[in-house]
């Protein structure tokens, strides 16, 4: 007989983390926000896929006598990103091919830093990004 405070087999399969729950990465929206000439901000997002990485790597990066930069581990990480577009010649947005999206992020301190900051908020749960070497930032 299933009471209070019993749970049926079905139920807890479907929450039961296994060793197969994880891929090799993993997809996140990253908000972004750009300074304006008008004293504001312009904000948007674009998806960013991460590779998954180890404890003792995750660790590595954030150890303040490795020193690792952001562009050394975005370099590491930063998979691929979709979500990136401009105006064509008709003034319709159309998304650009996936490289050269992954170009305009990497070359965009406003977007570099909202992907690092994701990815470390990923891989931690908590805000770990500002727990980097402050040596080379």
């Amino acid at each position: 007989m299933a009471g209070a405070g019993f749970h049926h087999h079905a139920d807890i399969e479907a929450r039961m983390l296994t060793t197969d729950t994880t891929s090799d990465t993993f997809t996140r929206t990253v908000k972004v926000r750009f300074a304006t000439e008008s004293g504001g901000f312009r904000e948007g997002d674009f998806k960013a896929s991460f590779r998954r990485i180890t404890k003792e790597r995750l660790d590595e990066f954030l150890a303040d006598e490795a020193g690792y930069t952001q562009s050394e581990v975005l370099d590491e990480v930063l998979t691929g990103v979709s979500g990136i577009g401009q105006k064509g010649e008709d003034g319709k947005i159309e998304e650009l091919p996936p490289a050269d999206q992954l170009k305009w992020v990497r070359n965009s301190i406003e977007c570099c830093n909202a992907a690092f900051r994701d990815f470390f908020e990923a891989m931690r749960q908590d805000n770990g990004a500002e727990k980097t070497s402050k040596k080379r930032r």
